[in-house]
C-alpha cells in the first residue's frame, strides 16, 4: 500500500499515522509511506516526525512495535519538503521523482491553517495556505498517478446555517462565523471541481471541533489547544497574572464575570483518534459514496463544558448571560476581544444536527464509534490539558 499524507505533523495527521501502524502491525514492509511537510530550520520533518511520535506514542504499543516503528521511520519512510504558499509547493526534482515512481493509492490532504481571526493579514494567509495550496496540491496529484484523494474539509463549512446539515451541503452564498469556515469551504469547492475535471476518485471528510484521544491511551492526548480550551487558556493566564505558578491550579480565582452562552445548543466535539479511524476505515473499505461527516452523533452543551473548564481551573463567580454584557469590567473587556470575539458565535448558535448517514452506515459495521462527550469524558480533556498547562495558550489569550 502506497500512501501520501500531507500535515504528517498535525493533530490529526499523526493520529492517522498512529492508526495506520496499528493496521499494519507486523506488517509494515507492505506499507510505503510519502509524508509531505515542512522542515524547519533547525529540524527537519524525518526528526518532526520522530519527536511527534514519541511525544505522544499510543499505549497499545509494546516496546518491541515501537522499535519497529522508529526503525520503518528511520529508514524506509519518505520525506518530502513542501511549503503550501509555495509555487509547485517547492518541491525539488528528486522529491517529485519519488513520488512519481508508482502508482499512489491514498493520497490524504490534511494540511491547514486553523485561524478564527479576521486580521487582513489572517485571512491572506488563510487564502494562500488553504485555498491556493489545496490547488498547488490538486496540481501535484494532477501530475501523479493517485487512485483517490482524500481531502478533510471541515463540518463548518456550512457557515452559519443551522438545523439538520447534509454531508454534501455546499451554499457559496451563505455566511460564515469566519474567514476561516470560509477558506475550508472555497478549498472544497475547488477539490469538487478537479473531481469533475479529471474523474479523479475523491472523498470529503467533514470534522467538527477535534479534541484529544478518547479511544484509546494517552486519552486526551492533543497538541492543539484550541476553540473551548482557548477557554480555559484564557483563565489560566488570568490567574497567572495574580497569583505565582505553583499556586495556579490549587488555589481558587473569584471574579465578577458575565459569560454569554446558549443553554439551548452545544459544540459538536469529536476526539481525534476517531476521526483518525473513521477516515481510514471509509477510505480503505471501497465505498461508492464521497461525503462524510466525521463528528459526534450529539453537541456537547455549552451549559456542561464551561462549566467544567471553569472548575479544572477554579475559577469562581462566572455567571451565565442570555445577551452580551454593557459595561464591561477589566476581564470581561479583555475576554471579549480576546477568545470571545472568535468563539462567542459558536457558543451562541442554534442547534446544528450534521447528518452522519454515510458515515454511520460504515462505522457501526465495523464496530467504529465516536464517544459522547460526557462528563467523564470531558474531565478526561481537562485533566490533559491541566497537565500541559493548555498549550501555553494562556500567552496568545492574553494578547502576549
Amino acid at each position: 500500500m502506497r500512501i501520501a499524507m500531507t500535515g504528517p505533523t498535525s493533530l490529526l495527521g499523526r493520529n492517522v499515522l498512529f492508526e495506520l501502524f496499528t493496521h499494519y502491525r507486523g506488517q509494515l514492509e507492505q506499507l510505503e509511506l510519502l509524508l509531505l511537510g515542512r522542515d524547519k530550520p533547525d529540524t527537519p520533518l524525518r526528526e518532526r516526525v520522530k519527536e511527534m511520535f514519541a511525544a505522544m506514542t499510543p499505549d497499545y504499543f509494546s516496546e518491541t512495535q515501537i522499535a519497529e516503528i522508529y526503525g520503518y521511520l528511520d529508514q524506509r519512510a519518505r520525506y518530502i519538503d513542501i511549503d503550501l504558499q509555495q509555487d509547485k509547493l517547492g518541491i525539488s526534482e528528486d522529491d517529485f521523482q519519488s513520488l512519481a515512481a508508482a502508482r499512489i493509492d491514498f493520497f490524504f490532504h490534511i494540511a491547514a491553517l486553523t485561524d478564527f481571526r479576521d486580521l487582513p493579514i489572517v485571512v491572506e494567509t488563510l487564502k494562500r495556505t488553504n485555498v491556493e495550496g489545496t490547488r498547488r496540491v490538486l496540481d501535484l496529484v494532477t501530475a501523479l498517478r493517485v487512485g483517490e484523494f482524500d481531502y478533510v474539509s471541515s463540518a463548518y463549512t456550512c457557515g452559519v446555517s443551522t438545523g439538520e446539515i447534509q454531508p454534501d451541503y455546499v451554499n457559496i452564498h451563505q455566511s460564515f462565523r469566519n474567514p476561516y469556515e470560509h477558506s475550508k469551504l472555497q478549498a472544497e469547492i475547488r477539490v469538487r471541481l478537479f473531481k469533475l475535471r479529471t474523474g479523479t476518485r475523491c472523498r470529503f471528510f467533514r470534522p467538527s471541533t477535534i479534541c484529544g484521544r478518547l479511544n484509546a491511551p494517552p486519552l486526551g492526548a492533543t497538541n492543539k489547544f484550541d476553540v473551548f480550551y482557548a477557554i480555559g487558556a484564557f483563565f489560566l493566564g488570568v490567574k497567572l497574572q495574580m497569583y505565582p505558578w505553583e499556586e495556579r491550579y490549587n488555589r481558587a480565582l473569584h471574579l465578577s464575570f458575565r459569560a454569554l452562552y446558549s443553554l439551548e445548543s452545544g459544540l459538536n466535539i469529536v476526539p481525534v483518534d476517531f476521526v483518525a479511524k473513521a477516515m481510514l476505515c471509509i477510505a480503505m473499505s471501497g465505498d461508492p459514496g464521497e461525503n462524510y461527516h466525521l463528528v459526534n452523533e450529539q453537541e456537547t452543551p455549552h451549559a456542561l463544558y464551561v462549566p467544567l473548564i471553569l472548575d479544572t481551573l477554579r475559577v469562581e463567580g462566572v455567571t451565565r448571560v442570555d445577551q452580551m454584557p454593557q459595561q464591561l469590567n477589566e476581564i470581561e473587556a479583555l475576554y471579549y476581544a480576546k477568545v470571545g470575539k472568535l468563539y462567542t458565535p459558536y457558543v451562541t448558535s442554534a442547534p446544528i444536527l450534521f447528518n452522519t448517514d454515510t458515515a454511520r452506515a460504515l462505522l457501526d459495521a465495523v464496530n467504529v464509534s465516536c464517544p459522547l462527550i460526557s462528563r467523564e469524558n470531558f474531565g478526561l480533556l481537562m485533566d490533559y490539558a491541566r497537565q500541559h498547562d493548555f498549550g501555553a495558550g494562556y500567552l496568545a489569550a492574553l494578547g502576549q
